[in-house]
């Protein structure tokens, strides 16, 4: 779905395998993504794959559209999360957009039993069995951001003096960099690091959401 993850160890020990975003291409054969990537060690190093293994006691944390594969090397218990934020919720929305025109193909032979409301309504509730989510919920999410974060002692909208949408900061090293300047709190509370967040936040989602309304969503 895009999100990003984090998997908890409890007990055990897990062998990890990380192939950066884009570079799990390698690994295709014939239209597919190999089961197995351990018999194919002649594409690590152009994929830039890297090996961990976690420990008990270890989280690992696994980006947004970062292939992985992991495997017990004992008995293992871990507790796993997926979260959305001004990240990758925009890859989160472009995923959905393609699962939904894989659901549209699959189910367009019905199109005949239903009206074009009733139609749109079908699509989005496969979409939303298939991929845990869809659009309705995901403007919801995004509702409810700007609802919380317009409420905060600290609301107001990230403003860039290069860029006028949010999301072309996240493409710019530049203001990427300016990004860490503002995460480096000295006191416990960290309220730089949370009032740049939330500020953010709050853009990103406004940014989202219309263009979940251009797009007809």
């Amino acid at each position: 779905m895009s999100s990003h993850s984090w998997s908890a160890n409890i007990c055990g020990r897990k062998l990890w395998y990380f192939v950066p975003a884009g570079k799990e291409n390698l690994f295709i054969v014939k239209g597919n993504l190999v089961e197995d990537i351990r018999p194919h060690k002649d594409l690590w190093h152009e994929a830039n794959l890297m090996i961990l293994v976690q420990n008990p006691g270890e989280i690992v944390f696994v980006p947004a559209n970062w292939y992985h594969q992991v495997h017990n090397l004992e008995d293992t218990i871990s507790i796993n999360h997926n979260s959305i934020n001004a990240s990758n919720v925009y890859l989160v929305y472009a995923f959905l957009c393609r699962r939904l025109m894989d659901v549209k193909k699959e189910i367009g032979h019905l199109s005949n039993l239903f009206t074009k409301e009733e139609m749109i309504e079908q699509e989005q509730v496969v979409l939303g069995a298939d991929a845990r989510l869809n659009m309705p919920r995901l403007r919801r999410l995004l509702e409810m951001v700007i609802v919380d974060r317009s409420n905060s002692s600290m609301a107001a909208c990230y403003v860039c003096c290069h860029h006028v949408d949010p999301v072309d900061c996240m493409k710019n090293s530049k203001c990427l960099e300016r990004f860490a300047t503002y995460c480096r709190c000295a006191d416990k509370e960290s309220v730089c690091c949370e009032g740049f967040m939330q500020s953010f936040e709050l853009s990103v989602a406004i940014s989202l959401l219309n263009k979940m309304t251009e797009d007809g969503y």
